[in-house]
């Protein structure tokens, strides 16, 4: 099983809840140190390395990773 890779700004579906969220670090240590990622958990849930925010946020890409 490979697992899935993702570019920061993109947007992704969680499995649990369906909320949208958008990627904004690629970096595995991030998936708990970043301010709006979701829990640790989503490792488990397909998305490993992978810090989110929710999408619907009104911030742009820029103004997040600048925060």
């Amino acid at each position: 099983m490979t697992k899935p890779s993702f570019e920061i700004g993109d947007t992704v579906t969680l499995t649990s809840g369906g909320h949208l969220m958008t990627v904004i670090s690629i970096d595995p240590e991030d998936v708990v140190t970043c301010a709006w990622s979701v829990r640790e958990d989503i490792k488990s849930k397909g998305f490993p390395g992978a810090a989110l925010i929710k999408a619907d946020k009104p911030q742009t890409l820029e103004e997040l990773l600048a925060g």
